[in-house]
């Protein structure tokens, strides 16, 4: 992809650039160069140990990033869901005797015109289905 090239460039160059600028801070503090070249192998290594993690970490905040506004609509929603109050009879249970029988089940999602299920009718015999519960 495209935009983790460019990350990947970028990241080099921090790092790189961050070790230079380590590179000449030690050799202004240190008259010899040999006693740094163990302590600047040591950040390159890291350095260079760092960048895939570097850039999965960046494409994971990108990939949150482009979440947010849905994540928003969702809490929106939720946030101002209302709830319906619905009166149920519990005093009166079903008794399931032989079968039950669906006849004619159509369904269609909301705000669409095509339908999902059309005319399904759907047969359950009791003897051989055990309920759940």
């Amino acid at each position: 992809k495209p935009e983790e090239d460019i990350v990947a460039l970028y990241s080099e160059i921090i790092i790189f650039g961050g070790m230079l600028l380590v590179i000449l801070y030690l050799m202004a503090q240190n008259d010899s160069f040999v006693s740094i070249v163990p302590i600047i192998a040591l950040y390159a290594f890291a350095g260079y140990r760092l960048m895939p993690a570097l850039q999965q970490l960046y494409a994971s905040i990108s990939q949150l990033r482009s979440v947010v506004p849905t994540l928003d609509l969702i809490y929106n929603d939720l946030k101002n869901f209302k709830k319906k109050n619905i009166k149920t009879n519990t005093n009166k249970t079903i008794k399931l005797k032989n079968k039950i029988t669906l006849k004619n089940i159509c369904y269609n999602y909301p705000n669409t015109e095509r339908t999902a299920l059309k005319d399904i009718n759907i047969n359950y015999n009791m003897s051989k289905v055990r309920p759940a519960f």
